[in-house]
């Protein structure tokens, strides 16, 4: 269990940057909460006890998350695995930074890929080539009740702004 999922973790999205140590692999990944910092070490911790083939080496950034990632893939110091919002995953795809994940896939017999959402792969999938494994998802929405907003003084609820940089269009666009 704990090997499948560090392995999810791991097949994230991987790139083809040079390792600073033989057999070890280092991760990163934008910092949601404590707990999730918490949990990704005690992975990584877990499957450095039960398998000696890689140390792992897990490096979170705590802020402005793609520009440094960006700015890592352009100087050749990017992590080997790191977490990718599937807004991204086109742009770098197109770049040619990610390492397709087939082989990996096709040669683990123990990650099924057919497990996943058909839907939430093709986010990192191009060509019938893989560069990513989605780690989660969530549904982007609001219901609201018009009149109790009204009932309070308010006629419709605040935009979202997709914190990309761009705002999220309404039902009427």
């Amino acid at each position: 269990m704990i090997r499948t999922v560090l392995m999810t973790c791991a097949l994230l999205v991987t790139i083809g940057c040079q390792q600073t140590e033989e057999n070890s692999v280092s991760l990163s990944g934008w910092v949601t909460s404590p707990q999730e910092d918490e949990l990704v070490r005690t992975i990584v911790e877990r499957y450095e006890q039960t398998d000696d083939a890689f140390s792992v080496q897990y490096n979170p950034i705590q802020a402005n998350y793609i520009e440094k990632i960006q700015l890592m893939l352009g100087t050749g110091t990017a992590p080997d695995v790191f977490m990718l919002e599937a807004f991204w995953a086109p742009s770098l795809i197109g770049y040619d930074t990610l390492l397709p994940l087939n082989s990996f896939i096709d040669s683990s017999d123990d990650f099924g890929i057919e497990d996943f959402e058909p839907a939430l792969l093709e986010a990192f999938t191009e060509d019938g080539m893989i560069y990513g494994i989605p780690k989660d998802y969530s549904t982007l929405v609001l219901f609201y009740d018009p009149d109790m907003l009204a009932e309070v003084g308010i006629s419709e609820p605040p935009p979202y702004v997709d914190p990309a940089g761009g705002r999220s269009p309404t039902a009427d666009s």
